[in-house]
């Protein structure tokens, strides 16, 4: 039996097929190859990415940040990040 679940799909993968992509969170080489396809700035020399796939990354972030700061109570400071978000997000 594999040791390690991958984040992505998880299902149990053995250790020497998983990468640590982030701390706590692992990928499964099946996962890393799907990644590939599915984004394409990853595989190739660009240095660039699209303007809403970098507004998904920062999206996905605040909202982790915000999830802690719910769970430790820090109501009005979770409120800001959503509220900045939502501006960042407006264009003004």
């Amino acid at each position: 039996m594999s040791d390690i679940v991958c984040d992505s799909c998880n299902e149990y993968v053995d250790k020497s097929n998983i990468t640590l992509v982030q701390p706590d969170y692992y990928r499964c080489v099946d996962c890393d190859e799907l990644e590939e396809q599915l984004i394409p700035y990853k595989s190739s020399n660009s240095k660039k990415i699209s303007w809403s796939y970098a507004m998904l990354e920062i999206e996905g972030l605040v909202n982790a940040e915000v999830s802690d700061l719910l769970k430790k109570d820090q109501k009005s400071i979770a409120v800001h990040l959503i509220k900045c978000l939502d501006t960042i997000k407006r264009g003004c």
